[in-house]
């Protein structure tokens, strides 16, 4: 691993955590609020100075978490662009573009989704603690298998059915600290209960976003960018939509579900800088998590991002532990007796989650399995990969350009490759090669001359490595080009 990829590992570990953190921090901050006649009461309650009380806003929350989204898209189109822009070749052998592309309203019943599961799960982390909302995130395997197996027709085989027994008892164990955390109180305990019933609904309703976006975008070659950066636009319409339906509707935010014009007070209030902070942050984490992850993926795997995606909620709950030790009671949560069952828990449902993932392997069972009905990973990332129907599997290891390669498809970016890692990208090199030689046979003597003259030679590539010709094509990348890697479809 290079030292790039080690940088987008910590991004990656700390933008997700800080995910998790900021929104629950979001929800215990104090800030002025519209008078009313339950006002003074709720700033009792909430430990709140006269006139104020806590954030507790979960939709308008999701409507930041949907521009962070959205904001991905700007950065793909700019980066693609100039990707283009580079990369140009001569206007005689250039060739339409002819990589499918989904229509933009096929990402609306995910982003439907998206709206459901992530409005949700804020609902929900208003009643339980962030470390323990983030471990229930692991349940996902279950409904995952669930619904790739009813809607998708993929089988299960034996060790994905080890894996989601060891990850639903680790789930129990995780509910039932959650809940001896309450420490008898009725009021609490029912709490708690509700905002973990919510938490699991709200999964159910990310496993449906991602087989609509398996089912949906089959067959068609996109960047997960680009589907992130629309489900945000999707969402921020829909979230704007319905932010005025429940202004409408009886609530408890000051008689409705969320009170909008309250929400302005509050971030508009004398005390707001706290909010404002948070709130910005969690839009920056939000783009920050997805873009890492994505290049994760496409850098290293999908395991290795399942993996990294581990640490974070051990960071999570690390800081909430430091925090309420460290005088931050408010946003900090303590170690209690239940916190062994919740450790226990974690435990669990990590290694389900590996098992189901193929990270850790169990003796004596089988894995081997056709790829048509392989449920495939289980990640918090739309299941699109970079594929090229000519190929039938990734073609991200290696970009070779020459003119007639460039328009007749669209592979994904070139990685900065070491020299001890060029060579097993032969195998790629000469299916390229394959493709560049018919349509250099179909072309005029002297266009075929030309072509041989400036595209990159593959000729001596072989089983040891490639030769003088060669190496450059692999090794000369430029700096739009390396912008190229984190958006390109």
């Amino acid at each position: 691993m290079c030292v790039f990829d080690a940088l987008l590992v910590v991004v990656y570990v700390l933008a997700g955590a800080s995910n998790a953190l900021v929104a629950k921090w979001q929800f215990q901050t104090c800030v002025p609020s519209i008078p009313s006649r339950a006002l003074d009461a709720e700033s009792g309650e909430d430990n709140c100075p006269l006139g104020e009380r806590h954030f507790n806003k979960p939709w308008t929350q999701n409507l930041q978490m949907f521009v962070g989204e959205f904001s991905l898209l700007p950065i793909y189109i700019t980066t693609r662009t100039l990707s283009r822009a580079w990369r140009s070749p001569p206007k005689r052998f250039a060739k339409p573009d002819s990589s499918k592309k989904p229509s933009v309203f096929a990402l609306a019943l995910p982003a439907c989704c998206d709206f459901l599961g992530t409005g949700l799960f804020a609902v929900g982390l208003m009643f339980v603690p962030a470390a323990v909302a983030q471990m229930m995130k692991s349940s996902m395997v279950i409904f995952s298998a669930c619904l790739t197996v009813t809607f998708l027709r993929k089988k299960l085989l034996g060790f994905h059915y080890v894996a989601l027994v060891i990850t639903v008892v680790g789930l129990i164990s995780v509910s039932y600290a959650a809940l001896c955390q309450t420490n008898g109180d009725e009021g609490d305990f029912h709490q708690t209960v509700i905002g973990l019933s919510i938490i699991i609904l709200s999964i159910v309703c990310n496993s449906f976003q991602f087989v609509f976006e398996e089912y949906l975008l089959s067959g068609y070659t996109v960047s997960a960018q680009w589907v992130v950066g629309l489900e945000g636009l999707w969402g921020i319409l829909i979230q704007s939509f319905f932010l005025l339906v429940f202004m409408q509707l009886p609530g408890r935010d000051n008689g409705v579900i969320e009170d909008s014009r309250d929400t302005v007070r509050m971030f508009s209030g004398d005390n707001s800088n706290l909010l404002q902070c948070l709130a910005l942050l969690y839009m920056l984490g939000v783009s920050a998590s997805q873009l890492c992850g994505m290049t994760i993926t496409k850098r290293l795997s999908a395991v290795t991002r399942c993996m990294v995606q581990s640490c974070q909620t051990v960071l999570v709950w690390l800081v909430t532990l430091g925090l309420f030790y460290g005088g931050y009671e408010q946003y900090g949560s303590p170690w209690t007796p239940s916190s062994w069952f919740q450790l226990a828990g974690f435990v669990l449902t990590i290694a389900g989650t590996m098992i189901y993932n193929e990270i850790l392997k169990v003796p004596f069972l089988t894995y081997e399995q056709e790829v048509d009905v392989n449920p495939g990973l289980a990640l918090w990332s739309p299941k699109v990969t970079d594929v090229d129907s000519r190929f039938g599997r990734q073609v991200s290891d290696v970009y070779v350009w020459s003119p007639v390669t460039a328009h007749t498809f669209d592979p994904p970016s070139p990685k900065w490759e070491t020299a001890s890692s060029v060579s097993s990208n032969c195998e790629i090199a000469e299916e390229v090669q394959s493709l560049e030689q018919p349509l250099m046979n179909k072309a005029k003597a002297d266009d075929a001359e030309f072509l041989r003259e400036t595209s990159p030679s593959l000729s001596g590539c072989t089983g040891a490595g490639l030769s003088r010709q060669t190496t450059p094509a692999l090794f000369v990348f430029t700096g739009a080009e390396f912008l190229r890697q984190l958006s390109e479809p």
